[in-house]
């Protein structure tokens, strides 16, 4: 199997950021961690780091320190987009509005972002909603864990 194109390389460097610094696996597993977080199958993932499609499968399968590392990079990586979520949709949003506000723009993208932005504003009342409803449930469970002595 050929080893990585240099684009490929590139866009693999890019991932194996969220590989742990101390880790222990070789740079062909950290390389073949970064390749699984970037592509959808573990076919074009293998492909892609130049690594046999058998050989990656079998670590999957059973290399418990290459599973460990993938959940906790591919766990790294969430918590870091969760983080940068917020700065990402307050620019989408400040972009949405100036295009809802824009009369040179076309009526249909100006209708087009007013209704993403109505819709995104009833999405967040619901989840604030069940977030409110969430720590209702969890203090009567807590109560009701209390009332009995646990």
């Amino acid at each position: 199997m050929s080893g990585m194109s240099d684009k490929n390389c590139e866009e693999a460097d890019d991932f194996q950021g969220v590989v742990d610094s101390e880790t222990t696996l070789s740079a062909r597993k950290v390389r073949a961690i970064a390749a699984l977080i970037e592509h959808a199958t573990v076919t074009d993932a293998a492909q892609a780091c130049g690594i046999g499609e058998s050989t990656l499968r079998r670590w999957l399968a059973g290399d418990e320190g290459f599973r460990t590392a993938l959940h906790d990079a591919t766990r790294r990586l969430l918590a870091h987009t969760v983080a940068h979520a917020p700065i990402a949709g307050a620019k989408a949003v400040k972009i949405l509005e100036a295009l809802a506000a824009d009369e040179s723009v076309p009526a249909t993208a100006r209708v087009a972002a007013a209704r993403y932005l109505d819709q995104r504003d009833a999405r967040l009342q619901d989840f604030g909603d069940f977030g409110r409803r969430l720590e209702e449930l969890e203090k009567l469970y807590q109560s009701s864990v209390v009332g009995r002595g646990e």
